[in-house]
């Protein structure tokens, strides 16, 4: 019985706050870090650092800890707030019409003379949305943004802000003619035009309001080479 107090004084007069501070160090542990691990509170920590000794209980699970006797236990996991099942996005079965014929030009410039190239499946992002649409990209003038060919889904009721991907469509030149189409970033509205933009290469457009049939939001997008 002597032996063993004799053991658990010398465990006592091992561990110092200098030990202490360099096994937080060594683990880059936090007072609180510590303390879930020794299973004390982070105040009692901050008086072991302070010079208090540490109870006989505590010295020995640190020195096990310090030595490397035991496993440096984990802290204690935090009670889930979020759910943590994300159901991937599934595409519905019905079905969106590609719209548009491409003219091409730097401008990436399509003509929406009412045509329906195809109908692909729903995207998520437009399921229930009336009238929505897609088109494919033509031209560079939105790269990296959007590659030639990309097919983008176009929310029509959506209002744009800034930084919004959108098609802009301009009255046709003539009675009867069908609007152009482009692919741009929308910058905003001023009392007397639409401001947009493209990246490649970098330049922004002014359309008269009398001119805009339409600034439709773009939702998103798929590449099919």
């Amino acid at each position: 019985m002597r032996a063993f107090f004799m053991r658990m004084r010398m465990i006592v007069t091992m561990i110092t706050s200098d030990e202490i501070r360099a096994l937080m160090a060594a683990h880059s542990w936090t007072q609180s870090d510590l303390a879930g691990r020794v299973g004390v509170k982070q105040s009692t920590v901050s008086r072991w650092l302070g010079g208090q000794t540490p109870d006989p209980a505590a010295q020995a699970k640190l020195e096990a800890i310090v030595r490397g006797n035991i496993p440096i236990p984990a802290p204690p996991r935090p009670e889930p707030n979020a759910s943590v099942t994300i159901p991937p996005p599934t595409f519905g079965e019905k079905t969106l019409p590609i719209l548009g014929r491409a003219v091409g030009g730097e401008d990436g410039r399509f003509v929406f003379n009412g045509e329906v190239i195809e109908y692909v499946a729903m995207p998520p992002q437009l399921q229930g949305v009336p009238n929505a649409y897609g088109v494919f990209v033509s031209g560079t003038s939105m790269m990296p943004r959007f590659n030639p060919g990309e097919q983008v889904w176009v929310h029509p009721s959506r209002p744009p802000h800034a930084g919004n991907d959108v098609v802009v469509q301009l009255k046709g030149d003539g009675l009867g003619d069908p609007p152009d189409g482009f692919i741009k970033r929308f910058v905003a509205w001023t009392p007397q035009a639409l401001i947009v933009e493209q990246f490649n290469p970098p330049r922004r457009f002014e359309f008269d309001r009398d001119q805009v049939e339409s600034v439709h939001v773009v939702v998103g997008s798929i590449f099919t080479p």
